[in-house]
């Protein structure tokens, strides 16, 4: 695990707010979970393994709040939604990477094979809104699933740091 966080590069010159400095790290994580699929289910939030590369990557996603005027708390609490959520994304990885394994189908493929049998749920008529939603074409794709999220999360740290009410 340590290996795979030290090829985590950080830039000593950081991008220009506290925002900007987050989307990075994030972006950063992101392909260090892709590029070991294996790291995100190995890495515990509610048991933290002592990683010192790790913790230079905690490090460095903290120093871009600090000074916000945030309590020990909430920039721990920030800090930890944020990894939460790039690791509970990236677990997927593995699971895509093994289910592709096991049965020789990638996703695209796989979706075709189950196609009648979620048509027979779906049409049922007992899940109208899925029904609907179902019948267009939506391009299930992680990486803008990762972004779309990590976009949401940030906006609303924006509006807590802001001051902003919910």
């Amino acid at each position: 695990m340590d290996a795979a966080f030290a090829e985590c590069r950080f830039p000593t010159r950081r991008p220009e707010g506290w925002r900007a400095q987050l989307e990075f790290a994030a972006r950063t994580l992101w392909v260090t979970f892709r590029r070991h699929p294996w790291l995100a289910p190995a890495l515990s939030v509610t048991r933290p393994q002592p990683i010192p590369s790790g913790i230079g990557c905690a490090e460095w996603v903290l120093s871009s709040l600090y000074g916000l005027g945030l309590d020990p708390s909430t920039l721990l609490t920030i800090y930890l939604t944020l990894v939460n959520y790039m690791r509970g994304a990236a677990v997927n990885l593995e699971l895509e990477a093994d289910a592709e394994a096991s049965s020789g189908l990638n996703s695209e493929e796989w979706l075709d094979t189950q196609g009648p049998a979620m048509r027979s749920i779906v049409e049922a008529g007992r899940f109208p809104v899925f029904e609907r939603l179902t019948a267009t074409d939506y391009d299930f794709n992680l990486e803008n699933l990762f972004e779309f999220g990590l976009q949401r999360l940030l906006d609303g740290l924006t509006a807590l740091i802001d001051g902003r009410p919910w």
